[in-house]
């Protein structure tokens, strides 16, 4: 964001890129894998199988959510600190925060980029879906299914042309500026660069808020839910004030007996 004030935080402080590359990774790579272990666990609890759907617990997905983060953080944000640096980028000592590594950016540029935060986030959605779908279908309420069914298929299809709308932007300019890291450009053109990185970074994470607000839009029954939940709160904080109330206040048996 400082970037598009053309604040430049990172030709003041090497650390800081250090900081922002080792964050920024973890981040990113961390809320892919949890929106996939969503995916999975929504296919575990509409499992026939018992031992699939022991799966979802919260235990499991402590352990293996803690798991998951302390092993990208090894594998991800350690190394992300250790190698990148503030480097200049052209003769107008123009800093940037990158790598002189050319495996790990050739790395970024070919796999993980248009793979891991493009092509892969919208094939786990589908590929979740389909299974998911099956085993909806397999139940005995037929009614229960196909209205179930249609819920599904509609909530999935939002989420990927959400999960398309966010991710395709954004995997494509990382590629650019991975593919164009030695190119030379105006500083109109980085301007221009810069604005569309800044606002494929906000549809890329701004794309994980966007569940509920598709339950809620496609699910009748979510809605209704949720308008109760909404409504049940006032009465529920009144209740509760109420009682509290009733603790802290003496009976008036209570005040009879102190006033003789």
């Amino acid at each position: 964001v400082t970037n598009g004030f053309q604040i430049n935080l990172i030709t003041l402080n090497n650390a800081f890129c250090k900081f922002l590359s080792s964050y920024g990774a973890f981040t990113v790579l961390s809320v892919l894998i949890i929106n996939w272990f969503l995916l999975f666990d929504r296919f575990a609890i509409s499992s026939r199988s018992a031992r699939i759907r022991s799966l979802s617990s919260k235990k499991i997905a402590r352990v293996v959510v803690f798991s998951v983060l302390f092993v990208i953080f090894c594998l991800v944000a350690l190394p992300s600190a250790i190698i990148f640096e503030k480097m200049p980028m052209d003769t107008n000592v123009t800093y940037i925060c990158s790598t002189k590594s050319r495996k790990f950016l050739l790395f970024g540029a070919l796999f993980y980029f248009p793979i891991v935060e493009g092509i892969l986030p919208i094939v786990l959605t589908i590929f979740f879906w389909l299974l998911t779908r099956k085993q909806v279908r397999n139940l005995c309420n037929e009614q229960f299914v196909r209205h179930f069914d249609r819920q599904l298929t509609r909530m999935y299809l939002f989420q990927i042309l959400a999960n398309a709308i966010a991710s395709v932007p954004y995997a494509t300019i990382n590629l650019y500026r991975s593919i164009t890291f030695q190119t030379v450009r105006s500083p109109d053109k980085e301007n221009i660069v810069e604005f569309f990185r800044l606002m494929a970074i906000w549809l890329f994470y701004v794309q994980y808020c966007t569940d509920f607000y598709i339950y809620i839009t496609i699910s009748k029954d979510v809605r209704v839910e949720v308008l109760k939940l909404l409504c049940s709160c006032p009465r529920l904080s009144s209740d509760r004030f109420t009682a509290m109330q009733s603790m802290h206040l003496p009976s008036s048996q209570s005040l009879k007996t102190a006033s003789r």
